[in-house]
């Protein structure tokens, strides 16, 4: 009997405007994910819509691209305690 061959599909992206091992990074995260055949944009447990509002209940959308263009546009908005991804960096040089 031969081994199946593994199929891979991209399940899940991240999207943010601070680097992965910044302290803060977790906190400005965007995760486009797989859900139920669609796509969704989550932070922190809860959901971006397509107003660029979080919601608690998930917005789905056709296709990855839709769901990170819309992750994309909307993860330089994001703020945390008052900063932005630019006031943070700003202040560590």
């Amino acid at each position: 009997m031969t081994a199946p061959t593994p199929i891979v599909t991209v399940a899940a992206y991240a999207v943010n405007c601070l680097p992965d091992n910044h302290p803060l990074a977790a906190q400005f995260r965007l995760h486009v994910r797989r859900y139920r055949g669609s796509w969704v944009i989550e932070h922190q447990g809860e959901f971006l819509t397509s107003n660029q509002e979080l919601a608690l209940d998930p917005e789905l959308f056709d296709t990855a691209e839709h769901a990170l263009a819309l992750a994309t546009a909307h993860a330089p908005t994001m703020w945390f305690h008052g900063r932005q991804h630019a006031d943070i960096l700003q202040d560590e040089k």
